[in-house]
């Protein structure tokens, strides 16, 4: 304070000259007893502005008086009402500037002190009800989050803030809510690996009951809300921030439902999530913009999961939105590679090449090369891009032998695969089809890939002149060619060729049963 006196001399500010001189000569009551409750105030006031160097002066000054000359032992034997309601604030707002600081330890004795003002003794509660319940949900689910940062479990402290805040007034549903999600969130990244599994069923099975509850009144608190037709831009930007907490539920939820083998309940809690996304907000501040991008990021996951690629991707897009919004890169270019994997799953090569374009343009220039390849592989493996049916000219040559190779291997393959079939099978699989366009719809249904529609017919001519030539030249061909004959895609759907010898013994065979006697 005497600082902040010399810095406001020194400019002329008056009025907070006035105001520091004020604070620091706390003013006295006629009877020259100091007047706690103006410095708690005081305190408090420093604290919101950010000065907690002065907060913290004469919130511990405060404390310190009522430990020593208010007539009791401790703070905690104050008789009176007022004397520990008074108290129950400086130790609350210590706490709060202890932890402002970092200060863990000494944020969590604070705030222990001050919840023991509010159990049950033989002095006067500091509060009435429903108050006494409400400042102890506010308390305990603030000292939840200095116990999580101070490394240990949280949950004890906010399921007492849970159980208090149950008997608030239903007008603050939210509050209870807050609680059920902190849980919620954490009990569910204590039941889950790094990968996702479920590890431990008694976390995961409170974790779903307490984000369940939670969305539910973020939604009945919205409900109420949206119902009051008073409406202020306070009140909207209270709606939003209801929306933000019961999106964040949902996918805190939708992930462990998925995990548990709960498909169809997860899905259900996908489609709820889905109706929320008219309601994020364009361009929310940016402390929040993350938290937002966070959450779509989950559930689109989720939907992945599930096969619901058309759910997956507007929730990708809006993750991209809203990271761009947060300055998140790294949110950014996982929300972009997402969509492409997503958008090869649709079918929607324009849109993966969107993507990449997008991806290439984020990625440094030195490491682009590299990180467009990996990506291409990876869209490569967990959904190959069907094959295009346009070559070049200076392609289609070397495509109508390799694919005619290819394909006359495939026939000699089927011949012997299918002694059983029925006549018409046969005939497809030898070769004996009369007209090019059967023989292309024919080797189509067989599953050879080639490149182009004209490769094929190509292929149909060759095969129906090569039939009246010598098999053994042929096979030769077949030998020298068929390494270069297949597209990488086919590679997986032409079987290798059987040995000359049994496809001649299927076909003789085959003859022989055509001309037995019916």
């Amino acid at each position: 304070l005497r600082r902040a006196s010399l810095w406001a001399e020194k400019r002329g500010q008056q009025d907070l000259l006035r105001q520091a001189l004020e604070l620091s000569r706390p003013a006295e009551p006629p009877n020259g007893a100091p007047d706690v409750n103006r410095w708690v105030r005081g305190a408090v006031e420093l604290f919101k502005r950010g000065q907690l160097l002065e907060a913290k002066r004469l919130l511990e000054q405060a404390i310190e008086h009522l430990d020593r000359h208010a007539g009791a032992e401790s703070i905690e034997q104050l008789p009176t009402r007022e004397a520990r309601a008074l108290a129950f604030d400086a130790l609350e707002a210590l706490a709060e500037v202890h932890a402002a600081e970092g200060a863990w330890p000494d944020a969590m004795r604070c705030g222990q002190r001050a919840a023991s003002l509010l159990e049950p003794c033989e002095f006067q509660s500091p509060f009435s009800e429903p108050e006494i319940n409400r400042r102890e949900g506010m308390l305990c689910l603030s000292m939840g989050h200095v116990t999580a940062a101070a490394g240990s479990d949280p949950r004890p402290t906010w399921r007492r803030a849970a159980y208090a805040l149950e008997k608030v007034l239903e007008d603050q549903t939210e509050l209870a809510a807050e609680a059920l999600l902190e849980i919620g969130v954490w009990s569910a990244a204590a039941a889950t690996t790094d990968q996702g599994d479920v590890c431990f069923a008694e976390a995961a099975e409170e974790a779903i009951l307490a984000l369940d509850h939670a969305a539910g009144r973020f939604n009945v608190a919205r409900g109420k809300l949206l119902r009051d037709s008073q409406a202020s831009s306070s009140k909207v930007g209270r709606c939003v921030e209801l929306v933000r907490k019961e999106l964040k539920a949902h996918a805190a939820l939708a992930p462990l439902l998925c995990a548990s083998g709960e498909r169809k309940v997860a899905g259900e809690c996908l489609g709820t999530a889905r109706n929320l996304l008219d309601l994020v907000p364009e361009s929310p501040p940016r402390k929040l913009a993350e938290d937002w991008a966070q959450s779509l990021s989950k559930l689109a996951l989720v939907a992945t999961k599930l096969g619901s690629f058309d759910s997956a991707e507007p929730l990708l897009l809006g993750q991209r939105r809203l990271a761009k919004v947060a300055g998140s890169l790294d949110l950014e270019l996982e929300a972009l590679k997402a969509l492409a994997v997503v958008r090869r799953r649709l079918r929607n090569e324009a849109g993966v090449e969107a993507a990449l374009a997008e991806v290439s343009a984020l990625t440094e220039e030195g490491l682009r090369p590299a990180v467009m390849s990996r990506i291409r592989r990876m869209l490569q493996q967990v959904a190959p891009a069907e094959p295009r049916l346009a070559i070049s000219n200076a392609q289609g040559e070397q495509d109508r032998g390799a694919v005619a190779v290819a394909a006359a291997a495939e026939s000699q393959t089927q011949a012997a695969r299918n002694l059983s079939s029925s006549g018409s099978d046969l005939a497809v699989a030898s070769g004996s089809l009369a007209t090019e366009e059967e023989r292309w719809l024919a080797w189509q249904q067989r599953g050879i890939l080639c490149q182009s529609e004209e490769t094929v017919r190509a292929l149909a001519r060759r095969q129906a002149a090569a039939e009246q030539e010598n098999g053994t030249e042929i096979e030769k061909e077949i030998d020298q060619a068929l390494p270069k004959a297949l597209t990488p895609e086919s590679h997986w759907r032409i079987k290798p060729r059987m040995p000359i010898g049994a496809v001649i013994f299927g076909l003789l065979a085959a003859v022989a049963v055509a001309f037995l006697p019916q």
